[in-house]
């Protein structure tokens, strides 16, 4: 095993500002400049999952696929703008906010969503995603005096 590649991914993995030891020391931390200088011991393991396939849903560019599928209906430029404009504003009219009010509003379009999921999602070919890196390691901070080289 490369101990330097595992060394900068448990670094970044626990410097990422989801991570509970970021959250917790950010509550800690008050506004302002703070001068830092230290060195720590990183002591634990890491692990990587097994690369895995997914249905490409985050890489399909939704918006342009959307534009197209109205030119491919025939629908024009114009009249796209209209009824989306109406769409959008309709479904912020019922709750305020667009999340979830469309499917609330219109149950057809629960069921077209699964359509979409089951039979053109599903047929789209697979992506490849790097297992998950699950880390168990601790921070101590080195308390003994540095010597700086010349």
């Amino acid at each position: 095993m490369n101990n330097a590649n595992a060394n900068i991914v448990t670094l970044a993995k626990m410097v990422n500002e989801k991570s509970t030891q970021f959250i917790d020391a950010r509550k800690g931390l008050a506004e302002g400049t703070h001068e830092v200088d230290f060195t720590v011991r990183v002591q634990g393991a890491i692990s990587v999952g097994i690369a895995y396939d997914t249905a490409p849903t985050v890489s399909i560019p939704l918006l342009e696929a959307l534009a197209l599928m109205l030119h491919y209906c025939g629908i024009t430029r114009e009249h796209a703008k209209t009824m989306l404009t109406r769409i959008l504003r309709e479904s912020l009219e019922i709750n305020g906010t667009a999340s979830g009010a469309l499917t609330a509003a219109l149950p057809w379009v629960t069921a077209m969503v699964e359509t979409i999921k089951a039979d053109i999602i599903a047929e789209l070919p697979r992506q490849p995603r790097k297992g998950v890196v699950r880390t168990n390691v601790t921070f101590t901070e080195v308390t003994e005096p540095h010597t700086v080289l010349n």
